[in-house]
């Protein structure tokens, strides 16, 4: 046995066999052992179906769990249409821009890059539309390889985005000073689901319900993009959920346990769907192991699918312009938001 094989944990070994084959970027065919919950799950013993809430002040739509898994929980199609074209215009065109940092800071910009203008046009955004629009286009500008320039922050480079108390990836803190303000449609949405998931744990009994949702990580994948494993624990607030929400291509999220020893779960996530880590799988191992296509994906069956999914009256709908530049990133991207609340109710 070599030292690799010796040393590799049961999480890590499932990575490996779910992650994207560069020979077969495209491939289904561990379809049969991922838990797919907008699916026909009614064999699969490894869910619960939970009865449905009435409350006016929570999600009402079809809702799962995991027999071995205390506190997750997943709501498939729970967004609109709509609201998943919302946050996703709103990921490309605010979330990834000043005054919120992304992965890009973390790096000066090279000799050969130029510093993004905004007034001039120059957002990720503006340059995806040329981007799009010169791909269209007949008459495309030619530029030599060798005297062509590109912009520091291009969706290329971007994999991540945070708004609120920015995570500090080397010290794993949120140190008071770096932050900005918080979406306001994303504590809305998550305070909706975290709400939702309080109702369903034991603490609903005898307590009351506090959310604050003061921190979000937005993460904009790529066909050949993965994470590997980790568990959300720098926060101070780890008795609250993490609610997340994903929108464009679909992808195999792989969730473990306490332990890297225990074996993952495999879930195929849809846009649309969400998903909240509470209670005891708050702080459990998981990871993205690679996007995967939208042919061959399992037609929604109708038992999951919500008569009313989650959206928000008053937002302003995205202009058909737009939704051509955003249909085309989620076409080869997902882009998923979470949020979570960083200190205790006594420090928020």
């Amino acid at each position: 046995m070599s030292k690799e094989d010796s040393s590799m944990t049961a999480f890590r070994a499932a990575y490996v066999r779910f992650r994207r084959r560069p020979d077969q970027p495209d491939r289904w065919d561990d379809l049969s052992e991922m838990i797919d919950f907008g699916g026909q799950i009614d064999d699969d013993p490894r869910i619960r179906r939970l009865p449905s809430l009435s409350q006016e002040d929570v999600y009402q739509g079809p809702i799962f769990g995991l027999r071995d898994c205390p506190g997750f929980l997943y709501a498939p199609q729970a967004l609109s249409t709509d609201l998943q074209h919302f946050l996703s215009y709103r990921a490309l065109s605010v979330y990834c821009e000043k005054p919120h940092t992304t992965n890009i800071d973390l790096v000066p910009p090279k000799p050969q890059e130029i510093v993004n203008n905004i007034e001039n046009n120059e957002s990720q955004w503006d340059l995806w539309n040329k981007i799009v629009r010169n791909e269209d286009s007949t008459e495309k500008p030619k530029t030599s390889q060798s005297t062509k320039r590109t912009f520091y922050r291009n969706f290329d480079k971007l994999s991540w985005a945070t708004l609120g108390h920015h995570y500090d990836w080397t010290s794993r803190t949120y140190p008071p000073e770096m932050s900005s303000p918080m979406a306001p449609e994303l504590t809305d949405l998550s305070t909706f689901f975290a709400r939702t998931a309080f109702q369903y744990s034991d603490a609903s009994t005898n307590t009351s319900f506090s959310f604050a949702a003061t921190a979000s990580i937005v993460n904009f994948y790529n066909a050949k993009s993965n994470m590997g494993c980790h568990r959300d624990d720098g926060e101070l607030a780890v008795d609250k959920p993490i609610v997340s929400v994903s929108m464009g291509r679909p992808a195999v999220f792989l969730l473990g346990g306490a332990s890297k020893d225990d074996v993952p779960v495999p879930i195929l996530v849809r846009a649309g769907d969400v998903m909240i880590l509470g209670g005891a799988s708050r702080l459990n191992y998981h990871s993205m192991a690679r996007l995967l296509p939208f042919e061959g994906l399992p037609p929604v069956a109708e038992s999951a699918c919500p008569r009313e999914p989650v959206g928000w009256a008053g937002l302003e709908p995205v202009s058909p312009e737009d939704m051509v530049f955003v249909n085309e990133f989620l076409s080869s991207h997902r882009i998923n938001v979470n949020v979570r609340q960083v200190f205790p109710d006594s420090k928020v």
